[in-house]
């Protein structure tokens, strides 16, 4: 009956052909379905549809409707042909679009010139804009022309003529619809192929809130530091006085009472045996007697220590092995540990762990470490004893940690346990502890007590030591 000009060019139509049948006119395509379709429409209210591919390699999408009267009535077919590639690319672009308005971070697409070719629904929502004031308006011009920086202008002019990215570049400025912000603009080449002009991405990433959280941060981290290094130099200030206070007290002391001290003891210890002889025999006064020796032999003991932990020699510094010092440890006090039916259990690393060190003065500390642990366990109810030693190196540093299942020690204590003569043993002197405090802070290392996280009894104490590092120009001759 009728056919549109753009028809000529799947069918070979001239305009005599009207009233011609269908299968008389030549197709410029292959499709054995349409006359079948067509005769299947006049019967059925259907509408089948099918793909066609022409000689000149174009595709087209097939459809056959019904003709349909004013009453209803089919008078005839109607076969429409669309081409393929226009529509799916009408669908890639509502279906792009549908993408990018469901992304949270606002978008732009810029021109050549830098005017908003389009935006996201995300941009409109964060800034308040609207379309009538964004779409083709030039990027430095939009709100109150707080993109009208002269660097940012210069970096997205670079972005299309030299193929260039824009990675993270920081904005601060103050919109008059959402206040003070800090944002970080990424830009990237669009490219529509076809030789249709390149665009411009503009993403633009709102992080005030997280700026502004990794500043209360960071004054956190600085505040707690500073306090931290506060009380490190009020305590190194409490020991430095502590110790020079017991200085002076033992100089004196130890000069002036260890021989009296001697000479009652030795005197006491003659009293005994001449009434052990039988010459005398009063239980009372040689009860009396033992007693006054143990007390003067405890006196003599205290005053040794002080003497020791405050006249010690310097100590005689040597390139030694932590690990091999810490193997060699529980030898030494074999003979308790067996007794005590405690078991010592070795965490060492595989590799030596050189220290510049004095490595008696190092022994010392850790079987004093372990002897506590020892008699932490020995005066514990019955229950699994057991001795953890672990060496251990992180970021240049050495740790030493001696853990037991004793009963452990109260956090009173534990404030208190370096000290001079403080002890929470019946029999102990109290210097144990004292002792090691000193020699560490003359090895540039340090000691303390660790409470268990895990609720457990026990006591873990550790110390540090700085390990020792190669020489540069030994290194140095290595490399070359």
């Amino acid at each position: 009956r009728r056919f549109t000009p753009a028809a000529t060019r799947l069918f070979s139509l001239i305009p005599s052909d009207i009233g011609r049948p269908i299968g008389d006119i030549a197709p410029m395509f292959t499709d054995p379905g349409l006359l079948p379709d067509a005769a299947a429409v006049l019967q059925k209210p259907i509408a089948p549809k099918t793909e066609v591919q022409t000689g000149d390699g174009r595709w087209y999408i097939r459809q056959v409707l019904p003709y349909r009267t004013r009453d209803n009535r089919t008078e005839g077919v109607v076969i429409t042909f669309s081409d393929v590639a226009a529509e799916a690319l009408h669908e890639a672009r509502l279906y792009a679009e549908s993408i990018v308005d469901t992304v949270r971070e606002p978008l732009l697409v810029l021109d050549g010139d830098l005017r908003v070719h389009s935006a996201n629904q995300s941009f409109y929502a964060t800034f308040h804009a609207s379309q009538e004031d964004t779409i083709g308006q030039l990027l430095y011009e939009l709100g109150n022309r707080q993109w009208d920086i002269p660097r940012l202008r210069t970096l997205l002019g670079e972005v299309l003529p030299q193929k260039r990215v824009l990675d993270d570049f920081k904005l601060e400025a103050n919109f008059e619809s959402i206040g003070p912000r800090i944002l970080l603009l990424n830009a990237r080449t669009i490219d529509r192929g076809s030789d249709r002009p390149y665009l411009i991405l503009l993403a633009i990433e709102d992080v005030t809130e997280r700026m502004r959280a990794q500043e209360v941060l960071r004054q956190s981290e600085t505040r707690k530091q500073a306090e931290d290094q506060e009380r490190q130099r009020r305590g190194e200030l409490a020991h430095a006085l502590r110790i020079s206070t017991v200085g002076e007290l033992a100089s004196g002391l130890a000069h002036e009472l260890n021989q009296p001290l001697s000479a009652i003891a030795n005197g006491v210890e003659a009293c005994a045996q001449y009434v052990r002889s039988g010459k005398v025999a009063p239980k009372k006064l040689l009860a009396m007697l033992d007693d006054a020796s143990d007390e003067a032999v405890r006196a003599g003991n205290i005053v040794e220590h002080l003497r020791h932990f405050i006249e010690k020699g310097e100590p005689q510094f040597e390139r030694t092995d932590l690990c091999e010092i810490a193997r060699n440890i529980p030898r030494l006090l074999g003979r308790e540990i067996q007794q005590g039916h405690i078991t010592v259990r070795l965490d060492l690393p595989a590799r030596p762990l050189p220290i510049y060190a004095d490595r008696i003065q190092i022994e010392q500390i850790i079987v004093n470490l372990l002897q506590n642990a020892i008699d932490a366990l020995r005066d514990a109810p019955s229950g699994r004893r057991e001795i953890q030693l672990q060496v251990r190196a992180t970021k240049g540093i050495a740790e030493v940690a001696v853990r037991d299942t004793g009963t452990g020690v109260s956090v009173a204590a534990t404030e208190r346990m370096f000290e001079p003569f403080f002890t929470t043993k019946p029999k102990g002197l109290g210097m144990g502890l004292a002792i090691s405090r000193s020699i560490l802070e003359a090895h540039r290392g340090r000691i303390w007590v660790k409470h268990r996280a895990d609720g457990l009894r026990g006591t873990t104490i550790r110390f540090t030591l700085p390990l020792l590092r190669r020489p540069r120009v030994a290194r140095e001759k290595r490399a070359t």
